[in-house]
């Protein structure tokens, strides 16, 4: 019998949650999928200590473990164009439509109050805001595309699940927000905000 990826989850949250795992929240010493990919060649030549072992090492090194944010660099621009959603990151095309809403609220939202933790439902309730259609707005798939796309392009802000329906945000690079002008309004100079760490 195959299990999905949701019940390999569920079984490992059932474990750890028994095991206790030396008071550790549940997840948190979970390894990603670039970490099980890396590991898997050596995963038939290897017992388990071993294994375990690489495992931690290959967090540490690939993890979330190894995102830390660095501080002394020069921050990121991040340019958002509100009438079609197009989000620049210095003067790098990132995204657009609604990912690059979402993309926006979640930065201001970091930046201004400092949050790091959110939800899917917060999300849908900002719809309007966000340009999310009323009838199947996709707002998971859509949420995922940006988290792959910020994961690839390894950008300075980087997107991790840490429960059904919740996720939290991590800067790794100060960032400055502007934003551009409403199309169709008279010239006027672009909103800024910076980022404080």
């Amino acid at each position: 019998m195959a299990l999905t990826r949701e019940d390999m989850d569920r079984k490992v949250d059932e474990h750890s949650r028994r095991k206790g795992d030396a008071g550790l929240p549940t997840r948190q010493n979970r390894p990603t999928p670039s970490v099980e990919s890396a590991r898997e060649p050596a995963g038939q030549q290897l017992g388990p200590v071993a294994l375990k072992t690489l495992t931690q090492a290959l967090a540490l090194v690939m993890g979330t473990e190894a995102m830390l944010a660095v501080k002394d660099v020069e921050p990121v621009e991040v340019h958002y164009y509100p009438h079609d959603g197009s989000v620049f990151l210095d003067t790098h095309y990132l995204i657009k439509g609604v990912a690059g809403a979402i993309f926006w609220k979640l930065a201001r939202e970091h930046s201004h109050p400092g949050r790091q933790e959110f939800s899917t439902r917060e999300l849908r309730l900002a719809g309007r805001e966000l340009r999310l259609p009323e009838v199947q707005d996709n707002l998971s798939v859509r949420l995922l595309l940006l988290q792959r796309r910020l994961a690839e392009r390894g950008a300075a802000m980087q997107i991790h699940k840490t429960g059904r329906g919740r996720f939290r945000v991590l800067l790794l690079r100060p960032m400055r927000l502007v934003q551009a002008p409403a199309q169709g309004t008279t010239h006027r100079e672009p909103q800024v905000s910076q980022r404080v760490w």
